[in-house]
């Protein structure tokens, strides 16, 4: 009884031993691949500090810009040799936040916080000088002409009005079309509109294409324009044309 005993607690034994190895080399095998899974091959080179919130970049050439919630738009040139170079300059400043830019040619678009789009002339090469302000959405001739007429103004909050080419509410998002022609604006009144870059004139809005604030909006070559909102969905979009007309609307797909 004893010897069989004996036997018992060296097999219970072996076995303990056993699994705990088993789970030691399983626990080497998924911690090692899960290290090799989770830590990227890249290394940063270069940071560039800001004096308040950036919320958002755009590449163009060897030039980053970079938005601040201060209103300030900085640049900073890539191509230096040396990290100390690599100073940054104040192109751009306003009184309201920037939430988005893009870059088109010789003119930087901006969104801000103020519920407005400015566009800036670029001046190549040159970084220490102010960049001047070409234009602010929707411009002066633009507002003056949709106001005379009442079928354009557009019921915005219970007492309020506003002409369908405002944006009423904090412009989150820009896009600009592949052939250069149109740029696309979201924004947290949960409209996009779409503005002409060669005059910067509204031509058309989207009304209540969310539930929610709409925070992001992207394009695609295929003419489709993607919206992202706070009401946790994404949308697709395309055009389609009115009863065979020249005139277009737009269709949306949830996902």
């Amino acid at each position: 009884m004893s010897i069989f005993l004996s036997q018992r607690r060296r097999i219970s034994t072996w076995l303990e031993s056993s699994s705990f190895g088993i789970i030691v080399g399983l626990f080497h095998l998924f911690s090692t691949e899960f290290t090799l899974s989770s830590f990227s091959c890249f290394g940063c080179i270069a940071s560039f500090k800001n004096q308040s919130f950036v919320f958002t970049v755009v590449l163009t050439g060897n030039v980053l810009y970079g938005g601040s919630s201060n209103g300030e738009i900085r640049a900073w040139r890539l191509d230096c040799s040396e990290q100390g170079d690599r100073t940054d300059s104040i192109v751009a400043v306003c009184r309201s936040a920037v939430k988005s830019m893009v870059v088109l040619g010789d003119k930087l678009f901006s969104a801000h916080h103020d519920n407005k789009i400015r566009v800036w002339r670029i001046l190549n090469q040159v970084l220490h000088r102010k960049y001047k302000c070409l234009a602010t959405l929707p411009t002066l001739n633009d507002r003056f002409l949709r106001c005379l007429s009442v079928k354009n103004y557009i019921q915005v909050r219970r007492h309020k009005k506003s002409t369908w080419i405002h944006h009423v509410d904090n412009v989150s998002g820009l896009a600009i079309l592949t052939d250069c022609s149109l740029l696309y604006s979201a924004s947290w009144d949960r409209t996009f509109k779409i503005w002409r870059t060669s005059n910067f004139k509204c031509l058309e809005s989207v009304q209540n294409a969310h539930d929610d604030a709409i925070n992001a909006i992207v394009l695609s070559k295929d003419g489709f324009v993607q919206t992202g909102s706070t009401d946790r969905r994404i949308k697709v979009w395309k055009k389609k044309h009115a009863g065979g007309k020249e005139e277009q609307t737009f269709a949306g797909f949830n996902t």
